[in-house]
């Protein structure tokens, strides 16, 4: 080959190798400002239900009352096609209540309101005609006719016994009887202002359920799985939400002050005799002895189980072990209320990387962990590093919850420092946003050079993801995102509540450090994040929807059985632990690190093995 043909062929590969660079260059920038395309279900997602961003206040401003509507539906399309005695029934609400519109609505006229409301092809429709009980299908109807106009719902086999305007406060913007099984609310009766966010939330369980065939749990230390029915739809599936819009974990008992403190007003449940025909809603939830309440309802008229066994063919569905959805797939999209949240406001995460260790200067921290750390600047040398040592981090709790906040409250009472520390992230990065790093965590590339440019939050999935949980050691995020401030709140009721949560069901027998996890780590930030989501807290997270919502999920995998050889990754392969896909961008932990944490005192697994989790 002459010179001349050297040359040539030199600078032919040189161009192509600049071009390839220039190329792979352009592919990493559009990856970091990739932004998935916001659909309309994901716009009305974004737009939460969450109560801390000011829906509540929103509520109050806009719907000082219950709208004056009575809502019934039944089989037939007029009600002069009803049985006699439920015509009788339903003639008690218009005689009581002269003063409110009636609204009657057969089969067909619900189904079609829906449409008209929601569009054909809406998750709201597909859920009701893909529900097989019909009594399922009017639980969801109810919760999206309320949700829609605001007013009162009521069975169609109940009999009125007292007008609205001598129990109904005029302050209350949600009512609702509690249920007789010990958990969860029943929703025979319902009176709301529209938009009110339990029937959102309420909603958009029912449509994940019906959209992935879910049969959801029941809270097994209150309530027996024989009740599971009640959780697909009903009375069940309305106590986890309402514990869900006062900010408390799924499966504890309802906390009855704080309810009552958000304008909901509750009514009594009485069964007399086991026997349902004589069972009544009264003024009173704390008595039911025949003298210290006043009966405002009969649930069932008297005949109805005959009645309706004439009525209607539908079979029973007191057993979950039948179908109650149809076999076909779809994707699974979600619906919610009105008004933009404030995190939304943020373009991109701020530049500022959060770190903590028990020392109060840097200086005092160990060798390799001054090292690890100093990743964090070298390779972000735009970003602002902040440390802060045991005293700082609680000072900056006090400066801005206040010292008797139950944000301090839920830092100082928590006994091991990774539970403090857990806390401690979401607190600052809900204040500040930025990025939270564990102290002993190796960064390999900068920032700037893998995190989406419009990313609004940024988690590795968990080493056990295909289980359950998101991991905490390098979170990013914009200031008052909910996600933190959701999880802030279940650890809160944990710490004032000493309360140990549970897993999934579906892990319990996995591994029991999962349940270590729930009480401030990954498991508990898995649950949050399904609770962000709208989804059942005990599923599969929904990662797909979640980067619509401009979230960015980081891998998490294993080299070796090493604690040194694990890796944050830039592409989540939640099927093998132990295929890293794409760029590594951390290491998890430097070695040595063990030899490096403070001596004294007991492991944190240890403590809650114990039950010390919490101060005395």
């Amino acid at each position: 080959m002459s010179t001349r043909q050297i040359l040539w062929a030199s600078l032919v590969v040189v161009c192509l190798f600049s071009t390839s660079i220039l190329w792979f260059s352009w592919y990493r920038l559009s990856l970091r400002n990739h932004r998935a395309p916001i659909t309309e279900h994901v716009k009305r997602l974004i737009r939460t239900r969450i109560v801390r961003c000011g829906e509540s206040a929103a509520l109050k401003k806009n719907h000082s009352e219950i709208p004056k509507i009575i809502y019934q539906t039944y089989i037939p399309s007029s009600e002069d096609l009803l049985p006699t005695a439920m015509r009788k029934a339903m003639n008690s609400f218009k005689t009581l209540n002269a003063n409110y519109t009636h609204k009657y609505f057969g089969d067909y006229e619900a189904l079609q309101i829906l449409i008209d409301n929601f569009g054909n092809d809406s998750d709201e429709v597909f859920a009701f005609r893909n529900l097989i009980p019909g009594a399922f299908k009017i639980d969801f109807w109810r919760y999206a006719m309320l949700w829609l106009f605001g007013g009162f719902y009521a069975d169609a086999d109940m009999m009125l016994l007292e007008p609205f305007e001598k129990w109904i406060s005029p302050n209350s913007t949600f009512v609702i009887p509690l249920e007789k099984i010990g958990f969860g609310f029943h929703n025979g009766f319902i009176g709301s202002v529209p938009k009110h966010p339990i029937l959102r939330i309420a909603m958009d369980m029912v449509i994940y359920n019906v959209k992935n065939k879910f049969y959801p749990s029941v809270p097994h230390k209150i309530v027996q799985t024989g009740h599971m029915d009640l959780a697909v739809s009903g009375p069940i599936l309305l106590g986890k939400v309402i514990n869900r819009f006062v900010n408390e974990p799924e499966e504890v008992p309802h906390n009855i002050p704080k309810l009552l403190s958000q304008h909901v007003q509750l009514i009594g449940y009485c069964l007399q005799d086991n026997n349902e025909e004589q069972a009544y809603y009264t003024n009173s939830f704390e008595a039911c002895d025949g003298t210290n309440f006043t009966k405002l309802a009969q649930v069932k008229y008297p005949d109805f189980v005959e009645e309706h066994k004439s009525s209607s063919t539908q079979r029973s569905y007191g057993h979950v072990n039948f179908q109650l959805f149809p076999q076909d797939e779809e994707d699974v999209l979600l619906d919610c209320g009105d008004g933009l949240i404030p995190f939304l406001n943020f373009n991109s995460i701020p530049k500022i990387i959060h770190q903590t260790f028990k020392p109060e200067s840097e200086e005092e921290l160990a060798t390799e962990m001054r090292k690890a750390m100093q990743t964090m600047k070298n390779l972000n040398r735009n970003y602002e590093h902040r440390y802060y040592g045991n005293k700082a981090a609680l000072r900056i709790l006090t400066d801005y919850f206040g010292a008797d906040s139950d944000e301090v409250f839920a830092f100082e009472n928590l006994m091991p420092a990774a539970f403090k520390m857990d806390f401690w992230r979401y607190a600052v990065l809900w204040l500040y946003g930025g990025f939270y790093a564990d102290a002993d965590l190796i960064l390999m590339e900068p920032f700037d050079q893998w995190v989406h440019a419009n990313a609004t939050f940024v988690i590795p999935v968990e080493l056990a993801q295909p289980l359950f949980g998101l991991n905490v050691a390098l979170i990013g995020s914009v200031p008052r995102h909910p996600l933190l401030r959701i999880a802030m709140d279940l650890i809160i009721y944990n710490v004032k509540n000493k309360y140990y949560p549970s897993v999934p069901r579906r892990l319990e027998k996995r591994n029991w450090i999962l349940s270590v996890f729930a009480v401030t780590g990954s498991v508990l930030m898995g649950k949050a994040f399904n609770r962000f989501m709208n989804e059942p807290e005990e599923v599969p997270h929904n990662l797909a929807l979640a980067q619509q919502l401009n979230f960015q999920f980081l891998g998490f995998c294993k080299t070796s059985t090493r604690n040194v050889d694990q890796f944050f990754t830039t592409i989540p392969f939640p099927e093998n632990i132990t295929i890293c896909k794409g760029d590594k961008v951390a290491q998890f932990r430097y070695e040595g690190y063990f030899n490096d944490r403070p001596q004294g005192g007991l492991p944190f697994t240890t403590l809650y093995r114990l039950k010390k989790v919490y101060k005395n």
